[in-house]
């Protein structure tokens, strides 16, 4: 007898713990929305398995600063049916049916930050789930910039900070006893001057949105800043100084 022509099939049987399984799927939905505006972000969970989803819980980790002492890298709002300690809002969904889902919402604002903000939604159940792959979510914040406008000659108030791994201005601006100052002037010719430092000169420039800086000292380079529209007159970014190792979150409003 040949066995050359006879097919096998090979059956895979799902196990009935699988079969009985809860099975959450959470999404996070962002608004387009500016860098310190508030704005509606939502979190759905849906219950896809073939089991009820008891007692499910849904946190959701907010962005925090790299200060001495940590604070939140956002202003929150409302949050119904949920709870926030710190930097974490815990949301209560209780039971979620298969082939149902629950929704929460929060306010919140966010500032410009050189490095990514994000949202990071963990749903959980006591029900069995053996699939946690889809309960994550890490949602990065895509914020939006505001474009001033700029023409000299023109004063505009400098703040600035020192500190460790800082990336944005909102991380100084919390801690105001921490900020430095001074008012400049941005030329009609595109040069920098500072009449309580005639020391310090420098150019400066607009590409889109951005707003560059080159300051000199003496007459030698010294720094460049790169800084973002976040409002109609103010602009955030980073500070490049040569005498200092970290990058200076700065703030430049125009007066």
């Amino acid at each position: 007898m040949s066995f050359r022509n006879i097919a096998f099939v090979v059956v895979t049987l799902a196990t009935p713990a699988a079969l009985a399984d809860a099975n959450l799927s959470t999404s996070v939905t962002a608004p387009a929305a500016a860098v310190y505006a508030m704005g509606t972000y939502g979190v759905s969970v849906a219950n896809i398995g073939n089991q009820n989803a008891d007692n499910v819980v849904v946190t959701i980790d907010l962005p925090q600063t790299a200060t001495n002492p940590i604070a939140l890298m956002a202003t929150v709002g409302s949050h119904p049916g949920c709870t926030r300690s710190g930097a974490r809002i815990t949301c209560a969904l209780g039971q979620i049916r298969k082939n149902k889902s629950a929704s929460v919402s929060m306010t919140a604002s966010f500032p410009w930050s050189a490095a990514p903000l994000a949202l990071v939604v963990k749903a959980r159940t006591s029900s069995a789930e053996s699939n946690l792959a889809n309960n994550d979510v890490t949602r990065l914040l895509n914020l939006t910039t505001t474009n001033p406008s700029l023409a000299g000659p023109r004063n505009a108030l400098h703040r600035a900070c020192s500190g460790t791994n800082l990336t944005s201005f909102y991380e100084c601006a919390i801690f105001p006893s921490s900020l430095t100052s001074f008012v400049e002037t941005f030329e009609a010719n595109h040069t920098i001057t500072v009449a309580s430092e005639p020391d310090v000169t420098g150019t400066w420039e607009r590409d889109g949105s951005k707003l560059l800086l080159e300051y000199t000292y003496g007459g030698l380079p010294f720094g460049s800043f790169e800084g973002y529209g976040v409002s109609a007159t103010c602009f955030e970014g980073l500070l490049f100084d040569d005498s200092n190792p970290e990058p200076v979150p700065t703030s430049v409003c125009l007066q």
